[in-house]
Formats: C-alpha cells, sequence, structure tokens
C-alpha cells in the first residue's frame, strides 16, 4: 500500500518481511520535520526495500500489532525509479506546487542504477 502520514509525522504503511508476512509498520523520524505525506509516498513508494535493524513490536490501543522503527534504525535499500517514471512523476508534483515530494521523485530517478 502507499504509505500515509500521521499528525506526528510518522511514516505508516504496510510491509510484507522476508517470510511473506505482512505487518503494519510505523517509521518515525525517516523525513525531515516539514515534510508533507507527497514525500513519504515518493520515499517509501510501493516496492521500496528496507532493511531494518532493530524493530520493535507495538500493539495499539485497539489490539492491532505492528512494527515501529526508529530513526537510524531503518536503511533503504530499492535503487531508485525508473527515470522516466521519476520525471513524469515529479512533473506532476511540480504542477500540483508539491515541490519536496517533486524533489524526491527527481532524486530516485537520479539514483537508479541504468
Amino acid at each position: 500500500t502507499e504509505p500515509s502520514m500521521s499528525l506526528a509525522g510518522q511514516v505508516m504503511s504496510i510491509a510484507r518481511d522476508g517470510e511473506g508476512t505482512l505487518e503494519r509498520i510505523f517509521l518515525d523520524d525517516q523525513l525531515p520535520p516539514e515534510a508533507s505525506s507527497d514525500v513519504a509516498q515518493a520515499r517509501f513508494a510501493k516496492g521500496t526495500k528496507l532493511t531494518v535493524i532493530e524493530p520493535m513490536l507495538v500493539v495499539s490501543r485497539d489490539g492491532l500489532r505492528g512494527m515501529a522503527v526508529q530513526a537510524g534504525e531503518a536503511r533503504r535499500l530499492s535503487v531508485g525509479m525508473e527515470p522516466a517514471l521519476a520525471r513524469a512523476a515529479g512533473n506532476k508534483a511540480v504542477a500540483s506546487q508539491k515541490f519536496a515530494a517533486a524533489a524526491e521523485l527527481y532524486c530516485l530517478g537520479l539514483q537508479h542504477p541504468d
């Protein structure tokens, strides 16, 4: 699923672990303070791979389980988006005046190995 952002700036999504199990994941302090949910969606788009160093199991008040990841405990392994896709998505973000998301998307395109 596409990630979303809580009011506290936490990136929230669903992740599949190495064994194929789906878990809710909460990423703390992974984005700059002024980042919007568009930046979260660009940086942690579907297909992004993370290595989590020390996951912490959390249970919400409603009994739902998930994994909390603190700052510095996750490493993004994705190799970026295809340049043409990143450019198109970045241009769309610029047209919507979502400049931080556009910058993140353009950077993802530059990180692609091709």
